[in-house]
């Protein structure tokens, strides 16, 4: 049998990866790829056959806001292949093994944007330890009409020269939640001049923006269309603290600018987000996940270190050790030089998962047994539920790689 090498991807492997990526994908111009794949953030997991590339698992690392005053560094997967002719051989598992291994010094986490609960693409991931931690719905107005929105409609780049301004508006409207890349000055350009937009080509993006009437900034959202599609998608949506009526006229813009065009529109969000209701409002339609789904998933590569920046701590805990525990492993949350009692959260795997990155109620998940706890008392279940409080995410489809 043909022996298979799995290791981390070195510049000498860019021809065959790029042979086999066109094979599932299209092609990523040379001068492109180079630059991307030089990139200290980017990284990828191939299989060899005889020195010749039969697989890659490529990774964008970043960092994420899993909830206020707390950010973990995790590896996107994204683009994934493998040679047609060697299908079926457990080469994705090998890679993403070999993955593991290599980037558990540098990255907390693995995460996907995946679709297709009942594909093997999705069951791939479930199969290699990866959880699904927020669901994200499709809403779509399949006949928008021109309602006449105060927002005014520019290029992206109107978006660059006010980055400020716009930095302001979106830690206004999303520092409570989590489930997002940390946004900083220049995240918008590298957002929109990512990868996936050499994959999926876009026409020129549209910033959508209202102001009020000393010219600041209220409100914007980043509007995109696939190249030859006939539907316009809100990349991104802001306001100034969440306002909800702003969010509306940016809305009611983005449906003026695809009835302009004879498009429909659509959004990619929790049922949770916080401006779900505007979509609904408006007549936009819910896409069932039984028809087409899309989820974030991870899988802990180092849940000693994603305790250390998840969780905040509690006076009430000072004097308490406190343990999360499932089937196969066990894992300290709290740990006091001279603790009088020890308190243990008893889960499964998927659960505790949620619990690293604050998406699990935990008073909530005790009553409904999705957990259970030995050795604490009703305080110390609100104590440790305050040292990791659950935490709204909040998905934008411009992050999407």
């Amino acid at each position: 049998m043909i022996g298979i090498e799995y290791r981390e991807y070195r510049h000498e492997d860019s021809e065959g990866y790029n042979r086999i990526h066109d094979q599932e994908w299209r092609h990523i111009p040379e001068a492109f790829w180079h630059e991307w794949s030089h990139r200290k953030d980017t990284t990828m997991s191939v299989a060899l056959i005889e020195g010749k590339v039969v697989g890659g698992i490529p990774f964008h690392i970043r960092r994420i806001r899993i909830g206020e005053g707390a950010t973990i560094e995790a590896a996107f997967e994204y683009s994934v292949v493998v040679d047609k002719d060697h299908r079926g051989k457990g080469i994705g598992t090998g890679m993403m093994d070999a993955a593991k291994r290599f980037l558990v010094d540098r990255c907390d986490a693995m995460m996907v944007y995946r679709g297709g609960e009942t594909t093997k693409g999705y069951n791939f991931y479930a199969k290699n330890g990866h959880v699904d931690v927020t669901y994200i719905r499709k809403r779509t107005l399949a006949n928008p009409k021109a309602r006449q929105s105060r927002a005014d409609v520019g290029s992206i780049e109107e978006l660059f020269k006010d980055e400020d301004e716009v930095l302001g508006i979106f830690h206004s409207a999303y520092d409570p939640y989590g489930g997002y890349p940390e946004r900083c000055k220049g995240y918008w350009k590298e957002a929109t001049n990512s990868l996936i937009y050499q994959e999926i080509p876009h026409e020129p993006f549209k910033f959508l923006h209202l102001r009020d009437t000393k010219g600041r900034l209220r409100g914007y959202a980043i509007v995109g269309r696939q190249e030859g599609s006939k539907e316009y998608t809100i990349l991104e949506l802001a306001t100034n603290r969440g306002d909800l009526s702003i969010a509306r006229e940016l809305v009611l813009a983005a449906c003026d600018l695809a009835a302009s065009k004879g498009c429909a529109v659509s959004t990619f969000c929790q049922d949770t987000s916080h401006y779900a209701s505007i979509y609904g409002q408006i007549g936009f339609s819910c896409t069932k996940r039984c028809e087409e789904s899309e989820m974030i998933m991870v899988y802990p590569l180092m849940p000693e270190r994603l305790v250390r920046k998840a969780w905040r701590g509690s006076p009430a805990l000072k004097e308490t050790k406190v343990v999360a525990w499932t089937p196969t492993r066990k894992v300290v949350l709290n740990d006091p030089e001279s603790p009088r009692k020890t308190v243990t959260l008893e889960m499964k795997d998927d659960i505790f998962t949620r619990l690293l990155l604050r998406r699990i109620d935990i008073v909530n998940a005790v009553r409904r047994e999705y957990m259970t706890m030995v050795g604490g008392s009703s305080k110390d279940l609100r104590a440790i539920a305050s040292s990791l409080p659950y935490t709204g995410w909040e998905y934008h489809h411009i992050d999407f790689i």
